[in-house]
């Protein structure tokens, strides 16, 4: 058993990927690493915050449950 909590895996370089819709100029944004981890905003400002949310609320039911979290697989410069 490992002691990593939500702040480790808040702290971890996940990758983002960032999109805008050609419909309404709201951005998406999801994490490759992280299955079903997205989210969307109105504005580019707002996106970060919801991507932290999302982050944090999949965190959480993972850790609750004891199921495994992966930690980033790409390598950031």
């Amino acid at each position: 058993m490992t002691n990593k909590d939500l702040a480790y895996y808040m702290s971890l370089p996940y990758e983002v990927v960032v999109w805008r819709s050609d419909e309404d100029d709201s951005y998406f944004a999801r994490i490759p690493d992280l299955p079903g981890v997205m989210t969307d905003a109105e504005t580019w400002v707002g996106l970060e915050a919801m991507v932290e949310d999302a982050k944090a609320a999949w965190f959480t039911a993972r850790l609750e449950r004891g199921w495994d979290i992966p930690e980033p697989t790409r390598k950031t410069a």
